[in-house]
């Protein structure tokens, strides 16, 4: 059996709650290709997450310092079980990670081995706006004191990224890149986040070599009232959730299970 631990992290409104909601839907309604191996006698703190999924309602984000862990473990017909524990932590927890204001690992028990680490938002220009490199006169330029509300997504994702790096050492790391039906059309995930986010792009490259990127949609496509009959359909016929892994598009959720489990010794 391979037990996997998986810290789905990001920012505030990066998607967090969405994936799980989605994933345990497709899990508890055998849309996947994984089932219970013991189907957990009380699923309603997962039908908080997936019941306004599947009602095409934005799903409630988690409030800080309120959060669930859930744990059950997993079967396919082929190949080993997996145990999953998958704490649902609030996006504000992560950023006061970020500014030594919280110890939100400290309280997720057993062995940390996978990061699902999401990605949302991506500023125009973030980084010509958060540094100066070549600027002329640049001793004339104001010092502003480091403030976090003021710091764009992109360094933000760079400075979580790199403190959850320095708690754990993660045998497992997936770079998810979420919404990804609004970039689906013209971009690869991984072309996407080097052209997008090249910091971020390289620092991962440099330090995370076998990091994967892949693209995911969780909730499909944002809800917009013309959509909802074409969303409903699609969560009929399981092809309204999908994720972009080794640049194939595909609609079991749980791949990404498989993913960073197989990068898991």
């Amino acid at each position: 059996m391979v037990n996997v631990n998986v810290l789905i992290a990001g920012l505030i409104g990066s998607g967090k709650s969405t994936l799980i909601g989605a994933l345990a839907y497709a899990i508890k309604m055998g849309k996947c290709s994984y089932s219970f191996v013991d189907r957990p006698e009380d699923l309603t703190p997962l039908a908080k997450l997936y019941k306004p999924w599947l009602s095409l309602t934005p799903v409630n984000r988690t409030a800080l310092g309120n959060s669930e862990t859930f744990e059950f473990s997993l079967k396919k017909e082929v190949g080993p079980q997996i145990t999953i524990s998958i704490p649902d932590y609030a996006g504000e927890d992560f950023e006061r990670l970020i500014s030594k204001q919280s110890d939100i690992l400290n309280h997720w028990g057993g062995e940390k081995n996978a990061l699902i680490f999401l990605i949302k938002d991506f500023e125009l220009d973030a980084l010509e706006e958060a540094f100066v490199t070549e600027v002329e006169n640049r001793e004339n330029l104001p010092i502003h004191p480091f403030s976090l509300e003021l710091t764009t997504s992109q360094v933000k994702n760079l400075l979580l990224l790199k403190e959850l790096l320095k708690c754990v050492r993660w045998e497992s790391v997936v770079i998810g890149i979420s919404a990804w039906d609004r970039y689906d059309d013209n971009y690869l995930p991984d072309t996407f986040l080097k052209e997008k986010a090249p910091v971020l792009y390289n620092y991962i490259r440099h330090y995370l070599p076998k990091t994967k990127v892949i693209g995911v949609s969780a909730q499909g496509a944002e809800y917009a009232e013309n959509l909802r009959q074409e969303l409903s359909e699609r969560t009929m016929n399981n092809t309204r959730s999908w994720s972009v892994i080794n640049n194939e598009r595909g609609y079991d959720l749980t791949k990404i299970l498989d993913l960073i489990s197989s990068m898991i010794r």
